[in-house]
């Protein structure tokens, strides 16, 4: 009785060390994973707690410039919501980054004004409820020139 052969599921993976090189995109990209990342943070009540989610953000943005590697960086405890959103953040970041290097952005003018995005910035990263001025804030980004 001859055995018959079984093939074997495979599936895909990606050595996360390596880069994807010479990617075309569009810029309507940028504004579409804002939009993703602003839903996420709002649909899921997370405005009272999105500095400290950040912060955390900077610690690990920070040990990957410094060349530490994630086995050995002391890195901090983030939840599954976190980490979805720190991909679609630090991917809308390079994205941002690229198209200004490439000097693909077009500055425009709101009604808001620098020193209340500082301070709703601030807010937020000192992990106050920014609830009521992100409100106000949203209502100002209306492109007025």
């Amino acid at each position: 009785m001859s055995e018959e052969k079984k093939e074997l599921q495979t599936y895909v993976t990606y050595d996360n060390k390596s880069v994807i090189k010479d990617i075309e995109l569009s810029v309507s990209y940028i504004p579409a994973l804002q939009n993703i990342v602003s839903n996420l943070i709002m649909a899921d009540d997370k405005v009272d707690t999105i500095g400290e989610t950040f912060k955390k953000f900077d610690i690990i943005a920070q040990k990957s410039k410094d060349g530490i590697p994630e086995d050995e960086a002391d890195l901090p405890v983030i939840s599954k919501w976190e980490a979805d959103l720190y991909v679609l953040f630090s991917l809308t970041q390079s994205l941002k980054y690229k198209a200004q290097k490439q000097g693909l952005e077009i500055k425009t003018e709101t009604s808001a004004t620098k020193e209340e995005m500082q301070a709703l910035a601030k807010d937020a990263f000192d992990g106050k409820d920014i609830a009521e001025k992100l409100k106000d804030i949203e209502s100002k980004m209306r492109i007025v020139k």
